[in-house]
């Protein structure tokens, strides 16, 4: 997130360990690594079954952000 809480970006571990495997420094700015477009889902009436479905249909992502009508980062949905 930037200062005002914006949604920016995300990073994952796995980001991270792909990047140390190439050979990059662990003191390499993040910013070569975020990932400008996140997947992200609106805070709506209907989040639960959002967050649900999102899961159900991208077993490889386990953190979701939820941000509100002005992308601001309101919670993390996190699944096993």
């Amino acid at each position: 997130v930037d200062d005002n809480f914006h949604l920016f970006g995300v990073i994952s571990d796995g980001d991270i360990r792909r990047v140390l495997v190439r050979g990059v420094s662990i003191m390499s700015p993040i910013s070569g690594i975020t990932n400008l477009n996140p997947k992200f889902i609106k805070d709506s009436g209907g989040v639960d079954e959002e967050v649900v479905e999102f899961f159900k249909n991208n077993p490889g992502i386990h953190m979701l952000p939820i941000v509100d009508e002005g992308n601001l980062l309101v919670d993390i949905a996190i699944t096993d």
